[in-house]
């Protein structure tokens, strides 16, 4: 691989874990939400579909930045996920949910880097610097673990604790099953902030994005 394509996925690498670093403290300090604790918000955010994408993305960039000829069939597979599933990302927030909520301050760049940053950089380091020749029977087979499994973990998860990261797949709100159960009371919050569904009510993070105080739903 040469050297540019290289400093591309580096820096694109960079890109996303500082979004994430900047991310995990707003999520730890804001309480609005069903985890009472920064811990169980920090853990929270890290099972949103875009924010475990953009992981994937930063770790097989950097592997592949630093040792390209070692790519083995895990690499493989899972920057066939970090490719397929950070398209999707961008695709579903600015389609169908990029109107519910609004951001500002550190969130609104944490958004922009999360949901249309990182797809572009995706897609533009795969169109231009590759790598070729990645992909076989094998390496998809592989490639289909996470996001089943991601999605098996969330859907069992919301059954247990009535909380979903997005509302189309929460089956029981949508008449696939039975509703799930309220979260606890709280008292409201006493000021506004950004996330926030529009209309004021309390939203969360977009598509796979963190919700603020990691509690909340994000589509």
């Amino acid at each position: 691989m040469p050297r540019p394509a290289r400093a591309f996925l580096a820096f694109h690498a960079v890109v996303v874990l500082v979004a994430i670093a900047v991310q995990i403290p707003i999520t730890a300090g804001d309480a609005d939400g069903l985890f009472p604790t920064p811990q169980g918000r920090v853990a929270n955010l890290f099972t949103f579909f875009t924010i475990q994408t953009n992981v994937i993305v930063a770790v097989t960039s950097l592997a592949l930045a630093i040792a390209p000829e070692r790519a083995s069939t895990a690499v493989r597979a899972l920057r066939l996920d970090a490719l397929l599933g950070i398209i999707v990302t961008g695709l579903v927030f600015h389609v169908v949910l990029s109107g519910l909520y609004t951001f500002d301050g550190a969130e609104w760049y944490t958004n922009q880097v999360f949901h249309t940053v990182s797809p572009l950089l995706t897609v533009i380091g795969w169109v231009v610097f590759g790598p070729r020749g990645l992909i076989d029977l094998r390496t998809v087979a592989w490639s289909l673990v996470f996001p089943l499994a991601w999605l098996a973990l969330t859907l069992v998860r919301g059954a247990l604790t009535g909380w979903y990261p997005y509302p189309f797949i929460d089956v029981g709100g949508r008449g696939g099953g039975p509703p799930p159960r309220p979260p606890p009371r709280r008292p409201p919050p006493k000021r506004g902030g950004p996330g926030r569904a529009r209309g004021g009510a309390p939203g969360g993070g977009p598509a796979g994005g963190p919700a603020r105080g990691g509690g909340r739903r994000a589509p």
